[in-house]
């Protein structure tokens, strides 16, 4: 995460129907953020780095690859912090997990479903990349794969509160792949928390799930019309690691894999 280095020493607060962009291939420094509700934090273009001593999340941090380092941490009542959709894209056949497509020849032109801490889906025909998983379960910081044609894969995440990170009502953190109507989904990303202390809802969410698949068609001038189901892709990496917690820590954690797009009627 070190390219350049930007130094600030002050606090930040996003209000309602404020979104605020940061840099990315950065290492940024602040005192307090406080994102109010309506309020949004973004950095969606590369990797960063923020090491904050508070930061309140009552709106939305959108990032896609971040290590965020604070000594108190709170993730609001409904408040998201997420890297949905912001992994892999399918823009080449090497990106790690890659869902293949099959899209000119055949009667079947169903699409493979991308993977990351899971296989993804089966298509039609065969697509080594779709099932073969990727990443560290003990470290996870890679993304999810992306779906050719289809979903984007999620992001990645890691967060280090070295004093309480508190997940109120309803709040989410969350690196999930894209479903799609026609293709397969992406794959979920990677979602890596540390605290020495937590205090969670049970309604609270962390969550690295894949993609689920849609369904396309195409008409054949010998055979008629030909209907098919992409895969969904595979659930992300999702490690939780707590020294203590203030009540019970049963927050709901969910990094399945995508569904399979519905059958035509």
């Amino acid at each position: 995460y070190t390219s350049t280095i930007a130094t600030y020493n002050r606090e930040i607060i996003v209000a309602n129907g404020v979104t605020l962009t940061l840099p990315h291939n950065q290492n940024l420094l602040y005192r307090s953020i406080k994102i109010e509700k309506g309020g949004k934090i973004r950095c969606i273009t590369g990797k960063f780095s923020l090491a904050v001593q508070r930061i309140e999340i009552f709106g939305e941090m959108e990032l896609k690859s971040a290590a965020i380092s604070a000594i108190n941490m709170t993730v609001g009542t409904n408040a998201k912090l997420h890297a949905d959709y912001h992994g892999y894209t399918a823009a080449s056949s090497t990106e790690p997990g890659y869902g293949c497509g099959q899209t000119s020849s055949g009667f079947n032109r169903a699409r493979w479903g991308p993977s990351h801490g899971g296989k993804g889906g089966t298509g039609q025909g065969s697509c080594a990349s779709s099932q073969k998983t990727h990443g560290d379960k003990g470290a996870p910081i890679t993304m999810g794969g992306g779906a050719s044609g289809g979903g984007k894969g999620g992001g990645a995440i890691f967060i280090n509160v070295t004093g309480l990170l508190t997940l109120q009502t309803n709040s989410r953190i969350s690196a999930n792949g894209a479903s799609h109507g026609s293709w397969a989904g992406g794959a979920g990303g990677s979602i890596w928390i540390r605290a020495t202390t937590v205090s969670s809802a049970s309604s609270a969410k962390i969550q690295a799930y894949g993609g689920n698949g849609g369904n396309a068609q195409h008409y054949d001038r010998y055979y008629g019309n030909k209907y098919y189901s992409s895969a969904g892709g595979g659930g992300g990496r999702i490690l939780v690691e707590l020294g203590a917690s203030i009540g019970p820590f049963s927050p709901l954690i969910s990094l399945n894999g995508g569904s399979k797009g519905r059958a035509y009627t």
